[in-house]
């Protein structure tokens, strides 16, 4: 008996056990929506996401966002939020839940301005609005938000107008296409950039959707173009440009030797030039000597003719000699003007050899100066051509790495998909924005309150009868 109570009661307490909760399934790959709404000046005013996951069978699942509220949208089951934790039995299938959240920082920073025939006003203001409408938008990177997604992603603005109520639209660098009786304006902002968008119509009557602005991570599929095509131009432009470089060298080295020469006769021409005008200032010497010798010679013949014409006729063979004394004089003094002529001839050449050599001087001095200037120049071209040569020694690579990074500016460069809501959340497949900002309604007038007709009894409508 005791051994039958025994195993009845171990029976009881097995089926008694509490079913133990089904293991939380952490590798559900899940998708982030989320929907943020902002002012009409672009400013954050709060978000839901919507998250969903795929799963082959019901499971159990934790999820990590700071919400404030979280929604079941698949099933009636309500959900656990224990701070930033949210926990759910899900079906098998598609399963979503939102979460309601005022505290998020989003990866850009909009701002919206509306003017109004030049001069700013609010959106609220805009309401049946007529004149000349500007719509100014920027967005920046927000230094505060998470991750690496404004360098990731693409973001696409839209505008939509009515095509009856705002015509001669202008928008600068957007696409506009017609959907029905409406003007779709899009501005396209690849990944890492900042964009200043503005939009101008003539409005009457005015009334607008909001501006929608998403995000998503870039799938374009562009093909890297093959840059081999180039490398045989680029090898001979490298070549050319070494070539460009040895020539450039060997000019300033035969500048330099040539500056050198120029510099070496300038040296040589003044050193011989005190030798010139010693000689010059001697020609002027004995020229003056000269004109004093002349002089006196013929004082001398001056003399002796006077005194030979004044002997007597008594003193003729004196006199005969003397005759004689002063023809062998003048024969003489023939000779001295032809010497003395030909000193002044000298001398006058040697003056204009002095001043002809100074100028040469002066010549070889500014030669000396300009192949000095050709040497520094010369000297320069050497240095720009080197370093022309070094900067285009990696010109193959940088144009690939050019190309790279221009293909980066499209695609956004490599990117791991992660949770925008929190780092906690793994597995995260996919995750996109949807930021809408308050329209501007139609105006609604509106009607006066008609009064209350008053319930008339039948002793009213009796004297209403007659008049009383």
């Amino acid at each position: 008996m005791k051994r039958i109570i025994t195993v009845a009661l171990l029976t009881i307490m097995v089926f008694c056990l509490p079913v133990s909760a089904a293991q939380v399934d952490n590798s559900i790959v899940k998708e982030e929506n989320i929907y943020a709404s902002l002012g009409s000046d672009g400013s954050f005013e709060g978000a839901y996401v919507v998250n969903s996951f795929t799963l082959e069978k019901p499971s159990q699942i934790e999820d990590y966002g700071e919400y404030e509220k979280a929604i079941n949208l698949t099933t009636k089951d309500p959900l656990q939020l224990d701070g930033e934790k949210v926990r759910l039995d899900a079906p098998a299938g598609r399963f979503y839940y939102q979460g309601n959240t005022s505290k998020l920082e989003l990866p850009w920073l909009i701002s919206i301005k509306y003017l109004l025939d030049g001069k700013e006003v609010c959106a609220n203001e805009l309401s049946g609005a007529e004149g000349l409408l500007q719509i100014q938008i920027e967005i920046r990177k927000n230094p505060n938000g998470r991750g690496s997604f404004a360098s990731h992603y693409t973001v696409q603005t839209t505008i939509t107008l009515d095509g009856e109520l705002c015509t001669q639209i202008e928008a600068e660098g957007a696409a506009i296409a017609n959907a029905g009786g409406n003007k779709v304006i899009t501005f396209t902002l690849l990944p890492g950039g900042e964009g200043d968008y503005e939009v101008a119509a003539k409005v009457t009557d005015f009334q607008m959707e909001g501006i929608q602005i998403s995000a998503v991570p870039v799938s374009m599929n562009i093909e890297v173009p093959d840059t081999s095509m180039f490398s045989d131009e680029i090898s001979q432009l490298t070549k050319g440009i070494a070539q460009l470089d040895e020539g450039a060298k060997e000019l300033d080295s035969g500048t330099k030797q040539l500056s050198d020469g120029a510099g070496q006769l300038k040296y040589g021409m003044m050193k011989l030039q005190p030798g010139i005008a010693g000689v010059s200032e001697g020609l002027q010497a004995l020229d003056a000597q000269g004109a004093g010798l002349t002089n006196g010679y013929e004082e001398l013949l001056g003399g002796l003719t006077s005194i030979t014409n004044s002997l007597p006729e008594q003193m003729a063979e004196l006199k005969g000699a003397l005759t004689q004394v002063v023809e062998s004089y003048k024969a003489l003094n023939s000779g001295l003007q032809a010497y003395t002529g030909g000193i002044s001839q000298i001398t006058s050449n040697s003056a204009m050899l002095n001043e002809g050599y100074s100028g040469l001087i002066r010549a070889a001095g500014a030669l000396s100066s300009g192949i000095s200037g050709l040497s520094d120049g010369t000297g320069r071209l050497a240095e720009g051509t080197e370093q022309l040569k070094k900067g285009t020694s990696t010109i193959d690579s940088d144009v690939n790495a050019a190309v790279d990074k221009l293909m980066e500016s499209f695609t956004g460069g490599d990117f791991e998909q992660v949770s925008y809501m929190s780092a906690k959340n793994k597995d995260v497949d996919y995750v996109q924005f949807i930021m809408t900002t308050d329209g501007v309604d139609e105006v609604i007038e509106e009607l006066p309150e008609k009064a209350e007709e008053k319930k008339l009894t039948f002793w009213d409508r009796l004297l209403d009868l007659f008049g009383l």
